[in-house]
């Protein structure tokens, strides 16, 4: 993601999302239950997954981020609301 720039607006697919950012940061945002957008920043380490979610990415670093996402086709199905997004920090492992 190129520093400064945002990726194509608030968007969903019909997909369960794993991303993990081998470098640099970036934020990402997605709406609550009350209507409000909420934004997080992941960096380096991060893991988080979208499930189908509503979301929208923006590089406000100053610097280029790189992300590796895995991209699992999967069929939506309307619960009345939307799962959020999940984020589990940094991943360590000592080996």
């Amino acid at each position: 993601m190129v520093p400064g720039k945002e990726g194509g607006g608030m968007h969903r697919t019909d997909t369960i999302d794993l991303v993990t950012v081998i470098e640099g940061e970036t934020n990402v945002a997605y709406p609550g239950e009350d209507g409000n957008e909420y934004e997080i920043t992941v960096k380096a380490g991060d893991f988080l997954t979208h499930n189908g979610t509503f979301h929208r990415w923006h590089n406000r670093s100053g610097r280029t981020c790189t992300v590796l996402i895995v991209v699992i086709a999967a069929e939506r199905k309307e619960s009345g609301s939307a799962p959020p997004v999940r984020f589990f920090g940094a991943v360590t492992t000592d080996i």
